[in-house]
């Protein structure tokens, strides 16, 4: 290839980026990055071979194109080529993954709601579960604050696509994601990095190995992660979306002997964050063709009668999403601390037992604003606090001269939290549920309550070699938990009017009577989730398989629930006992093919799907609050397919498509909120992405990459409601790097540019217009320039 030629390529790299660029952004908010100088292609060979990665998407490692399961494997080297700042831009690379930062607006910063083939969750309570496994070093992580950790040294991020539930466990039912972190290395090295970007971002990382002894090494990371907010707050003289972290990761490896390895590991994480952005977009105005809703209208009738301003859209609808009315909060404070121990034993040459042991805790406080203007209609303000801790074992080995491969383990999951969830709403709000009880202008409000979740799970999964190139696997997963829940709900208003007797409640309210029974509510659940598959090796390169798998997303509780709600026990009106949703289940039938062709130039993989969706949870809004609950059935179609390519030295193209089409087929008799019409959160149908790699060579002084990405997101709904203010229309992502390297590597400089056309899509958002009378939404950060600069010492 001569000279001429790559450095056209090269420039089509941003040419090709910069013409197919129609709107774009980069979601934003916590830091994945490797602090490495990074290496222009993952794993390839000199003569410009496409490399293997290695996966544990089985819970052994094994090359990628070897496992019958659809995964997309990233490296750190290929992250931070791409400038990825956090796993919700893994999402514009993988695909049928979509994560949203911001599903249901809490205020929270490191929330990450994440969906995989239509399957996910939006709501972030303790009550709740995600849909799609969340993993770090195959430890899992049960909640989706502080979901978005902020990581220094990241081997590879794997995406397990379709219901891992036989090796993964509950709550896998759409798929997993496991990030690998870099082990200690044998020699002593590390390497530092700074960035900075838009919004004044200051990045500084650094890591460093310390081998002890020839058995016992270490490494050591830590990152401090700033940068502004986007979005004024002209009435809090602030910015919301900004961040400021600390971030660090030890391990400690001990390899006493060949059968034996002790991994040991901490990360924290301590975010000082601002609120996510939030922008009001629709305010009923109480007129005859958009009404408001009834607590609006109560409060703006008594703000009429007082003299005092009304919440109408004219006033407080913001001329740009960049700016915010908000009077109340933006702040998202959040602390994680991360611990684990990974034995492995090797009992034979053939046998290897394993105990992976975890135990986190989190702890946050955030705040939003959620009526975006200076009047007090809903305010929220939440203490979140959790800590978990897991237990698993893997006897894994072969037999009959390796035509059997076995996996069998046990599993143990318990976990406490307690979420305060504080709200002060409008008095037309209070008004309307208590109408002549309260006299104070707010109604201050507290739920939340809570959880004991203990889980125990029994696993195997095995493949037998049956002809050359010809094997099936089968597994089975049973899983056992029950879940507790401490409902913790009051009204602390102190003024009254007179003795104010409430029916539901059998008597009079009075200040900090609970507005729930006192007591604990619990719930037993039980599952078999099975795996089957036949794979067939037509070539050492050249796999194709058939698979069946189910799993479960665990059921549980409704968080908030509002007073008002009433039922009758013999003959007398009693509080709504708590609201229980159960478990859904998906069963899936997947068909795929995967290659790598033309001497390892090309490598090719393909994916076909169909799910079976059955009671299905889904958050609706009722005009009070966000309540889970199991709507129906459902069937969800599509396929996949990844391609990347090394045609001339020194090149790499890559590109990916998915198509997913999911529809509710089933309602259940009480299901509210829904029709079969209703579109499943946050499912584009079409999802495609490519991006071109090119490295010139500078004489003899060294090498300069160029990188080009654009993805394409078809049109979604981020909420169950389908809300029309919050549909998102179809948007282009394009991002640009240029990184320069000497011969030796030790040092690199990197500028890039995400979101180059400045795309400002919706992140989430909550609609009810016909209860507290408006539609607020998240809003991504806009483009962003970095320039990096890495140093490699030894």
């Amino acid at each position: 290839m001569n000279k001429d030629y790559r450095l056209f390529f090269a420039a089509s790299c941003f040419a090709l980026a910069t013409a197919l660029a129609g709107t774009g952004s980069a979601q934003a908010q916590a830091v994945v990055g490797a602090a490495a100088v990074p290496q222009t292609a993952e794993v390839d060979d000199s003569a410009g071979r496409i490399g293997d990665i290695v996966v544990t998407a089985r819970r052994r490692e094994e090359r990628l194109q070897d496992t019958p399961v659809a995964v997309t494997a990233l490296t750190g080297a290929a992250l931070a080529q791409r400038g990825v700042t956090d796993i919700t831009q893994v999402a514009q690379f993988a695909p049928s993954v979509n994560i949203g930062a911001a599903a249901r607006s809490n205020g929270n910063s490191t929330q990450a709601s994440i969906f995989i083939r239509g399957i996910g969750q939006l709501d972030w309570t303790l009550t709740t579960e995600p849909g799609v496994g969340l993993y770090v070093d195959g430890i899992y992580v049960a909640r989706s604050v502080g979901a978005l950790l902020d990581f220094v040294d990241i081997d590879r991020v794997e995406v397990l696509r379709g219901p891992q539930g036989t090796l993964f466990g509950k709550n896998a039912v759409g798929g997993a994601m496991n990030i690998v972190t870099r082990r200690p290395g044998n020699e002593f090295g590390g390497s530092v990095e700074a960035t900075y970007g838009r919004f004044n971002r200051i990045d500084m990382k650094a890591s460093v190995d310390l081998p002890i002894s020839e058995t016992l090494k270490s490494r050591f990371s830590i990152a401090s992660l700033n940068r502004d907010g986007y979005q004024d707050l002209p009435l809090l003289n602030g910015k919301a979306g900004g961040y400021k972290r600390l971030a660090g990761k030890g391990a400690i490896s001990w390899e006493p002997s060949t059968d034996f390895t002790l991994d040991l590991s901490a990360d924290f994480l301590r975010a000082r964050d601002d609120s996510t952005a939030s922008s009001i977009v629709e305010i009923g105005d109480c007129v005859a063709i958009n009404p408001c809703g009834p607590f609006v209208a109560t409060f703006n009738a008594q703000q009429r009668a007082a003299g005092r301003p009304e919440y109408l859209a004219s006033s407080y609808i913001p001329s740009s999403i960049n700016t915010s009315f908000a009077g109340f909060g933006n702040y998202s404070n959040t602390d994680v601390i991360g611990t684990s121990a990974i034995a492995t034993l090797k009992l034979s040459p053939t046998v290897t037992l394993k105990s992976l042991t975890g135990y986190r805790t989190l702890d946050a406080h955030f705040a939003l604003d959620g009526d975006g203007s200076p009047l007090t209609v809903v305010q929220t303000e939440d203490l979140y606090d959790q800590k978990q801790f897991s237990e698993e074992l893997q006897l894994a080995g072969s037999a009959f001269d390796n035509r059997l491969n076995f996996l069998v383990g046990g599993y143990y999951f318990r976990e406490t939290g307690n979420n305060i969830n504080l709200v002060t709403f409008n008095s037309g709000f209070r008004d309307f549920l208590f109408p002549g009880v309260f006299s104070d202008p707010t109604f201050p409000f507290q739920s939340g309550g809570k959880i004991r979740n203990t889980t125990w799970a029994g696993f195997t999964q095995n493949t037998l070699k049956i002809a050359e190139g010809l094997s099936v696997t089968a597994g089975l997963r049973y899983s056992w938990e029950k879940k507790e829940f401490d409902p913790d709900q009051y009204a602390f208003e102190a003024r009254r009017r007179g003795i104010g007797l409430l029916p539901q409640f059998n008597g009079a309210l009075r200040w900090l009577d609970p507005l729930v029974p006192r007591g604990s509510v619990d719930q037993t659940i039980s599952d078999w989730s099975p795996k089957a598959s036949v794979e067939y090796k037509w070539a050492p390169d050249i796999l194709t398989y058939a698979s069946y798998s189910e799993g479960y997303k665990s059921g549980g509780f409704a968080q908030r629930i509002m007073p008002g709600r009433n039922v009758v026990v013999n003959g007398v009106n009693q509080p709504n006992p708590v609201p229980a949703f159960g478990p859904e289940k998906v069963a899936v039938y997947e068909a795929g093919f995967k290659s790598t062709l033309f001497d390892k130039r090309l490598r090719l993989n393909l994916a076909a799907f169909y799910t079976d969706y059955s009671d299905i949870q889904v958050n609706f809004f009722d005009g009070i609050a966000t309540r889970p609950q199991n709507a129906g059935d459902g069937r969800i179609k599509g396929f996949e397919a990844e391609a990347e390519a090394t045609p001339f030295d020194g090149s790499r193209l890559n590109a990916a498509v998915s198509y997913t089409d999911a529809k509710l087929t089933r309602l259940d008799p009480g299901a509210q909120g829904v029709t079969l019409a209703t579109k499943l959160p946050y499912v584009s149908k079409w999802q495609l992405s490519g991006g071109a790699s090119q490295d010139l060579p500078l004489a003899d002084w060294g090498r300069i990459s160029f990188r080009g990405d654009v993805s394409y997101r078809s049109a979604y709904s981020p909420d169950i409601e389908n809300a029309p203010v919050l549909r998102q229309r179809g948007y282009t992502i394009v991002n640009v790097s240029a990184t320069l390297l000497p011969e030796e590597e030790r040092w690199s400089l990197q500028a890039g540019a995400r979101n180059l056309t400045n795309k400002r899509f919706i992140q989430g958002g909550l609609a009810d217009p016909a209860g507290l009378g408006q539609t607020s939404a998240s809003f991504s950060v806009g483009a962003e320039w970095y320039v990096t600069a890495r140093f490699r010492f030894n």
